[in-house]
């Protein structure tokens, strides 16, 4: 899932990926500790969102239909009230995927309805690099990635 941030020219990946090419389409590696504040709903410039990854500097938010919208961390403002339905189930998934750690067996179901597990080896902003047993590597945005009650082995 490639997640178009607003106001950056889109770039097309090509070739084989490489761990590199996974993690920019993920947002990037994800360096700052989490937080509470990942799956919260903001207010930024007026439109409603979800923070989906933040640092001292900036936030990056989901505004709707696989739009994020980045800006600087001080323009967002908290909302308390309801949230539409689509929001909330993404605030849902974000909070559910910022408990995951790495080393966290993982599932997720593939375009197929195949159910898969792997082990997740990196979190980004928007998503995760997940390990099969088979030593491929994938990139899964956070929207699909699951914790898995049973170990990897």
């Amino acid at each position: 899932m490639n997640l178009p941030l607003l106001g950056h020219a889109s770039r097309v990946l090509t070739g084989h990926p490489t761990m590199h090419t996974m993690r920019t389409r993920l947002g990037g590696a994800y360096e700052e500790p989490a937080t509470a504040e990942l799956g919260a709903a903001v207010l930024v410039g007026g439109k409603l969102g979800i923070v989906l990854a933040t640092t001292r500097a900036s936030t990056d938010i989901w505004i709707g239909n696989g739009l994020v919208h980045r800006t600087l961390s001080i323009h967002t403002v908290a909302y308390e009230g309801p949230l539409p339905a689509d929001l909330a189930t993404v605030a849902a998934d974000m909070q559910r995927f910022a408990q995951l750690q790495p080393g966290t067996t993982v599932s997720y179901v593939e375009p197929t309805g195949e159910q898969r597990a792997g082990l997740l080896l990196e979190k980004c902003r928007f998503g995760a690099l997940v390990a099969h047993h088979d030593g491929s590597i994938i990139a899964l945005g956070f929207r699909r990635l699951r914790a898995q009650q049973s170990d990897w082995n």
